[in-house]
This record gives C-alpha cells, structure tokens and sequence, in this order.
C-alpha cells in the first residue's frame, strides 16, 4: 500500500513541477496560473521537492516525519495565501490614492519617481495601519464584519443614488462615502452602543449627508451634473 502511495506521489511531483516550469495555452495555462500559483504562490516552487520527499517518506515508511512533512506543506500554502492576499491589497490601496489623490490633487505635475516614492511611502503606512486594526480587533472575522460593514454604507448608498437619482451631486457622493466611513469607525470604537449594529446608523447618516450635500452644491452646468450620463449621445 505504501508503495503505491510513494509511486502516486512522485507521478504528482513530477506532475506539478512541469505544470510549474513549462508554459502552455488554454486549460494548462489556467491549471498553471490559478490552481497552482493561485493557490500557493511562490511556495508552487517548492511543491514539487516536497511532494518528492512525502513520496520517499511513504516509501521509507516515516509516519512521524510525514506529518511534520504535511504541517509544513500546509503552513507554506498559508503563508503564500497571506504574503499574495496582503500585498495585493496593499499596492492597490497605494496606487489608488498616489493618483486618485496625489497626482490629481496635490502635485499635478508629478515625476514617476516622485510618483513611485509616494507609493512605497503610503504602503509603509498602510502596512502599520493593518498591523494595529489587527491588534485591535479580537478576531480576523470582526475585522472582516467591520471592513464590510464600512465598504457597504460608505459606498452602496452613493452608488444607488448615482444610478437611479438625477439629483446627486458629485459632492454629495464624496461626502456620503465620508460620513458613512467615519460613522461606521466611530461607533465600532464606542463599542456599539445599545447593542445597534453599525451599519443600522452608518448607513442613514450616509443617505442623510448625500441629500444635505447634494442640495447645497447643485450644480447648473450640465458637464458637471450626472445628468449628463442620462442623456443620449
């Protein structure tokens, strides 16, 4: 039994390290990009030797050193899960506000080393922000809640008046995003006072800033109202 274990092993090593190594089209192109690297990221590197070890470990009959084997696979994949997870979401917060905030707002005229020193900068801040939401929070999954929470009634009332309101105004957007975003943050900080869920208070202060701001800023030029994406080119 072990040997068939030990030979089925070393066919999927041998498997894997030509999914890794050599380039194909269509389905091999998928299985290589979204099954193995998708899942493991660079750890798809090493999981060729290790599934050759696990092979000679069956053959060699070690059930000790193979589960120290599988927990040390197994932690690989995690760790890739987060390194890839962590510093996508990282860059792409980066690079969102390098040219949605500083290139079209504070420097114009920006260099691209200039642009790329304000990029490694804000993802060394993002990175300490992460480390203490996470030491705030008990838990990844109320950390999760949260982020959700705030995503949904910062952006959705926004997004809905945007699409079925001719009234709003680009400001009154923004201005929903902020209240709705800070809202959530500052009654999780309170604690959730009277056991109300944030999103029940975040989201009608968002619809409530949208509605104030979009009458205050009304706009009678037609570029710049959202009327203009009714109208039929």
């Amino acid at each position: 039994m072990s040997a068939s274990w030990s030979i089925l092993l070393f066919g999927l090593a041998i498997l894997v390290a030509a999914m890794t190594y050599v380039p194909g089209a269509s389905a091999w192109a998928w299985l290589r990009m979204n099954v193995l690297f998708g899942v493991f990221g660079v750890s798809t590197y090493l999981l060729a030797p290790a599934l050759v070890y696990l092979a000679i470990l069956v053959a060699m009959g070690r059930p000790a050193r193979l589960k120290m084997a599988f927990g040390a696979l197994v932690m690989c994949a995690c760790m890739a899960f987060i390194v890839t997870t962590a510093d996508s979401y990282l860059l792409s917060s980066a690079t969102n506000l390098t040219n949605d905030i500083y290139v079209k707002y504070i420097r114009k005229d920006a260099t691209d080393k200039q642009k790329m020193l304000v990029l490694r900068g804000t993802i060394i801040v993002f990175s300490f922000i992460a480390v203490a939401l996470t030491l705030y929070f008990p838990t990844v999954l109320s950390l999760q809640m949260t982020a959700y929470t705030m995503y949904g009634a910062a952006i959705t009332p926004a997004i809905l008046f945007a699409l079925f309101s001719k009234k709003v105004t680009p400001a009154g957007g923004m201005a929903g995003i902020l209240v709705g975003g800070l809202v959530t943050i500052i009654w999780t900080l309170m604690g959730t006072p009277y056991g109300i869920q944030c999103a029940i208070v975040a989201v009608p202060a968002s619809v409530i800033a949208i509605l104030i701001v979009s009458a205050v800023t009304r706009c009678n030029d037609p570029k710049r109202s959202l009327e203009a994406l009714y109208q039929d080119n």
